[in-house]
């Protein structure tokens, strides 16, 4: 697990893992291509791992993983920004309090021909940031 934008190690209760700081790229390894990491002390709605979703990395070209072929599921872990007044469960009725929201998504992806795994996230007008990364291999 990488706690993307991070330049410690993170141990979750919640999550039960170990986030190890991200590191730049380098061939045959694996990290982060371009962008500048930002860390926050604000609250983050949706979620009982704040700080995992505290630091980032924006306008990044990529986040690369060099792994073998296979199946693997990479699970995303993505802050983003709550619009002013916005009001959903997401929240948990903090919308006065939490600027971003912590947002998880999952798939699953087969690595072919020694291609290895690219993270790209479309931050939409700078309302989304790379905050955390899971691969597993299934």
């Amino acid at each position: 697990a990488v706690n993307v934008g991070s330049n410690c190690y993170f141990q979750s209760d919640a999550s039960q893992l170990t986030w190890v700081p991200e590191k730049e790229y380098t061939e045959g390894s694996w990290g982060y291509i371009g962008g500048k990491s930002r860390t926050t002390t604000g609250e983050v709605a949706n979620t009982t791992d704040g700080p995992l979703y505290q630091s980032m990395r924006e306008g990044m070209e990529a986040f690369r993983f060099d792994v073998p072929d296979g199946l693997y599921e990479l699970e995303l872990f993505i802050n983003q920004k709550v619009a002013q007044g916005e009001s959903s469960a997401y929240l948990l009725g903090r919308a006065a309090e939490a600027k971003t929201r912590a947002v998880r998504t999952k798939k699953i992806i087969e690595v072919k021909d020694h291609q290895g795994i690219v993270v790209k996230v479309d931050e939409k007008d700078g309302n989304e940031s790379l905050a955390g990364i899971v691969i597993r291999s299934i």
